[in-house]
Parts: C-alpha cells; structure tokens; sequence
C-alpha cells in the first residue's frame, strides 16, 4: 500500500510541476460566492429607515432589542434573530422584524428615508447563510443595548 501511495504521490507531483505558474488573483465577489447557502429563497425586498410613524416604539431600536445600524436586516419571522443573509452581494444580519402583513418580505435599514427610497422595492434572490445557535438568538449582536 505504501508502495501505492508512493506512486500516487510521484505522479501527483509530476503533473503539478508540468501545470505553467500563472498569477491568480482573488476578490472578496469570489470569495463571498464561494459561501454556501442554507438556502436561497426569491423575496420583495425593501428600504426603511429611522422615522417614528414606521414603528410602534424608538425607531433606533430593533426588535432584538439592539440598536439600528448599517447591516441590519428585517426579516420574516421564519429566520431567527441574528441569521445572516446575503442580498445583492452583501451581507444582513436579521434583527429586525417585518409588520405581520408583510411577513415574507426582507426590508434594508438605511440611514437615510433618501436612501431607502433609492433602494425601492426589489425582487431579487435571498440567501440565507448563517442560522444562528439558540444563544446568538438571543443576543443583539451591535455590542449595544437599548
């Protein structure tokens, strides 16, 4: 078997040293299309932002508890608080919540109204990275508490 293994390990050797070298360059696109998905999941998604007409609280506070900042995601009830999800090339983690006649959808928090408005409302794929582990469920992940 050594033998074998031997041989293997030879040829291995001999077909990689005939390979020419050739530069390969590597972007953060191919590296975060390389992350497997739990699933991808087509989905309307939309813009908020900070006003208090779209929350029944402080529009600085997300449903987890931590508060709002760039990243943040509200998402169906289906996911789990601190599920990652990737839209468009970027990653969200879910912290939020959609109204219930909405549950289904994602929506983007943005700083600005202008920059949700920018964003519209979507149909594009989902994809859901990371489900947490019921600890991470249950801790804001922004390092803040409201």
């Amino acid at each position: 078997m050594n033998t074998l293994a031997t041989i293997i390990g030879v040829a291995l050797l001999t077909t990689v040293s005939l390979i020419p070298s050739r530069k390969i360059e590597i972007t953060k696109a191919d590296i975060v299309a390389q992350k497997p998905a739990i699933e991808t999941v087509s989905a309307v998604v939309t813009g908020y932002n900070s006003e208090a007409a779209q929350t029944d609280g402080d529009p600085y506070i997300a449903a987890d508890g931590g508060r709002v900042h760039e990243g943040l995601a509200a998402c169906p009830r289906r996911y789990p608080f601190n599920t990652i999800v990737e839209i468009n090339g970027a990653e969200y983690r879910c912290g939020d919540r959609t109204h219930r006649k909405n549950d289904g959808t994602f929506d983007i928090w943005f700083q600005t109204r202008d920059e949700a408005v920018a964003w519209g409302r979507q149909e594009v794929p989902v994809r859901v990275l990371k489900i947490p582990t019921l600890l991470e469920q249950a801790l804001p992940l922004d390092g803040k508490q409201g």
